[in-house]
């Protein structure tokens, strides 16, 4: 039987995706036992060169702890028996978009809206372009995907 985005969480299902989760998690919390907090410096000419090598570190590091994150807040989300529903509609996210991400919070109509408003320009606006244009390119894939 093909799978279709109206197919229904049920609780193997669910257990699945927790099984994926807490391998993840695993695998995140070896990597950190092997990356140390501090980047080893040496071999490193120049002010430049270092801090290119810190600022890559240091955003490597950040990327893992919001992933690592987003896989324990889903794995609450599996026990208190909310994965799956959005938080904004309350709609079902449906299985096909858990399929590729789990840790997913919002349906694809809500998530669009939530970056729209991330890239509307604001008074006092601090986002850097980099982030601006990350942003909009998760906005359009997002769009794609949802059509």
């Amino acid at each position: 039987m093909a799978k279709t985005a109206t197919e229904k969480l049920t609780p193997e299902v669910i257990q699945g995706y927790k099984a994926r989760l807490d391998a993840q998690k695993k695998e995140l919390q070896k990597w950190f036992e092997t990356h140390p907090d501090k980047i080893n410096l040496t071999g490193y000419e120049g002010v430049a060169e270092r801090a290119e090598a810190i600022e890559k570190h240091e955003n490597n590091r950040c990327g893992k702890q919001e992933e690592l994150q987003d896989i324990e807040d889903t794995l609450v989300r599996i026990e208190d028996g909310s994965f799956g529903t959005c938080p904004v509609c309350k709609g079902k996210i449906p299985k096909q978009r858990l399929d590729v991400d789990p840790t997913y919070k919002r349906c694809c109509s809500c998530q669009a809206n939530h970056f729209a408003k991330q890239l509307k320009p604001k008074r006092n606006n601090n986002y850097q372009p980099r982030t601006l244009r990350k942003k909009k390119q998760k906005l359009e894939k997002l769009l794609r995907y949802s059509t």
